[in-house]
């Protein structure tokens, strides 16, 4: 087999038919679940896929970054090089190419740092208010007595193990 190519086509297939039997359940039950946890799983894809995708862009600017920064910081500084470098009083040079590397690395790593941080919570803020209003309509069904307590427990787990397969789902894909 294929090393990590196997996992997460298993993955995705174990989730889904655990996905597929919560939605028998808790379309059975409270149809009205299914909106909210639609939401969720919509929200949650697309905004993991933005993630990726700025991800990807991140690792492109920052490599080039980094190979520039490795060449002022260790293969110039040498043994072989440092007469050149004596001789022509050319320290300062490296010095301020390597620190002109480091300034845009900093920058570079406190934008994107930034644009992870609202996706990651963007996605838990929407995820959790899609889980809020699933949990608000399980308890008005339970309040009017339309399902039991015990049911309303099951349901309680059955949307967390749907989250969870949802979310597991979405990983393997990007993966």
């Amino acid at each position: 087999h294929v090393n990590g190519l196997v996992t997460p086509i298993f993955t995705i297939i174990q989730q889904t038919v655990v996905a597929l039997g919560v939605i028998v359940v808790v379309a059975t039950r409270v149809p009205w679940m299914i909106i909210p946890i639609v939401f969720a799983f919509t929200t949650n894809y697309f905004l993991s896929k933005l993630d990726v995708k700025i991800r990807k862009k991140y690792f492109e600017k920052i490599g080039n970054l980094e190979r520039g920064s490795d060449y002022y910081n260790t293969e110039l500084m040498e043994p072989r090089y440092a007469k050149d470098i004596r001789l022509y009083d050319a320290d300062d040079v490296f010095v301020d190419q390597y620190n002109g590397f480091v300034g845009k690395l900093y920058k570079l790593g406190k934008h994107f740092a930034r644009k992870f941080i609202i996706l990651r919570n963007t996605n838990a803020f929407l995820r959790a208010a899609a889980n809020m209003v699933i949990y608000l309509l399980i308890g008005y069904y339970a309040i009017k007595k339309w399902i039991s307590i015990g049911t309303f427990a099951a349901l309680f787990q059955a949307a967390n193990t749907f989250n969870d397969a949802l979310g597991a789902i979405i990983d393997s894909t990007i993966d």
